[in-house]
């Protein structure tokens, strides 16, 4: 599927000895590249010539087939094998007791923007404010003590909005934590600041300016891209975080290759969630041309990992590998059944440590409740965290465990 067909015109000739495996034609670098190694090696780039050139060099064949390093994806969970064997080792019915690898962070419920489909707005409602910045270093101080590798600042709201960001993000990296920051992008970052942060993901989610102002009631998209370009100047890895919906995908192309020149890493594209009436089952394997390996990536697997519903009758084994703290305090196990106003969060910071929240009697009731298969089939809405509880089903499955 071409969005822009017109852009593309090609030229179909069929062969008769095709190889299903080998893609020769010019759609981004890695195509260009292996051009290049053909027409230098073979004087006269007949079909057949260039079918024996490929057979005899299978790694330049495939050279423009390479999947793309994800910085967002399933692999990540093998950068963490103790935080696995902890998880695989606990029978059914018990909960890993061990940290979560990173911890997702508000500092505020505040927001300058207004998206339609913002599945935080009711969250907000119901706890407004900010939280308090000694409680916050305190966290930060548990989490690091506790074996926790990053914390992720996001919202609730804007983390901008926060009047002591930077104050925030300094004690993170002093305290010797990760950080990354998932922004709306309307607001400068001082460059200082954006040297403490590992990454940054920007909810950029329109693909020109009249889109942003129908979906999000704002005037900013320009001045978001501006602030892109600076992100991208301090900070090592700088992605788009793009929600796919029914009124945001007439110009992606001109905005994709617009972010290429950025220098952005990534583009992710999501589906839209809890807001049905915003769907749009736009099939995006078409921007795949625009990958340049390793340079930049565009990310759409979520397109299709975060639509299932259910768990996919699988139990959540792995709710332990993150945990959410909201800006009034509330420590919630899972952060998609806190859509449930009877979701309760397992404690408090303002009450608790995290480590008394993370021990106790409460976290330990619900992390059963999350382990029961019959309750996330019935109850688990879209989440990313299926992917890597099929991965940990499929593990367990496994009979032959000693052997490759």
């Amino acid at each position: 599927m071409l969005q822009n067909k017109q852009w593309f015109k090609t030229l179909e000739i069929k062969y008769d000895k095709y190889r299903t495996n080998y893609k020769v034609c010019l759609q981004n670098e890695s195509d260009l590249m292996l051009i290049s190694d053909i027409f230098t090696s073979i004087r006269v780039p007949r079909i057949e010539s260039v079918i024996e050139f490929l057979d005899k060099h299978p790694l330049i064949a495939k050279s423009n087939r390479l999947e793309t390093t994800k910085e967002i994806g399933l692999e990540k969970l093998y950068l963490f094998p103790e935080k696995l064997d902890s998880i695989l080792n606990k029978s059914n019915g018990n909960p890993d007791l061990s940290y979560p690898i990173s911890v997702e962070l508000s500092l505020t419920n505040r927001c300058n923007l207004y998206c339609t489909w913002c599945s935080d707005r009711m969250l907000r409602t119901r706890a407004p404010g900010d939280l308090n910045i000694n409680v916050f270093k305190s966290v930060v101080d548990d989490l690091k003590n506790g074996g926790t590798k990053g914390i992720v600042i996001e919202g609730g709201g804007e983390p901008l909005l926060y009047d002591r960001f930077n104050e925030a993000i300094e004690y993170v990296s002093e305290v010797g934590l990760s950080c990354g920051l998932i922004t709306n992008g309307t607001k400068e970052i001082d460059k200082e600041i954006l040297k403490n942060l590992e990454w940054i993901r920007v909810s950029l989610d329109a693909s020109n300016e009249n889109e942003f102002k129908n979906i999000k009631k704002s005037s900013l998209f320009e001045t978001i891209m501006k602030n892109i370009s600076s992100y991208v100047e301090h900070c090592p890895v700088v992605g788009v975080g793009y929600v796919v919906t029914n009124q945001n995908c007439a110009s992606l192309e001109p905005l994709i290759m617009r972010l290429k020149k950025t220098g952005i890493s990534y583009i992710q594209f999501r589906p839209v969630i809890d807001h049905p009436e915003h769907s749009n089952n736009l099939n995006l394997q078409y921007l795949l041309r625009y990958n340049s390996i390793p340079k930049f990536n565009i990310i759409i697997d979520g397109m299709q990992e975060n639509m299932i519903n259910g768990n996919n009758t699988y139990r959540c084994k792995s709710h332990s590998l993150t945990s959410i703290i909201t800006a009034d305090g509330g420590v919630y196990l899972c952060g998609r059944l806190n859509k449930y106003s009877w979701f309760e969060p397992i404690g408090n910071i303002y009450e608790q440590s995290f480590r008394e929240i993370w021990y106790g009697e409460n976290r330990r009731e619900q992390a059963k409740t999350v382990l029961n298969r019959e309750f996330c089939t019935k109850y688990c809405p879209e989440c990313r965290l299926t992917k890597f509880n099929v991965l940990l089903e499929r593990i367990e499955r496994i009979k032959t465990k000693d052997f490759i």
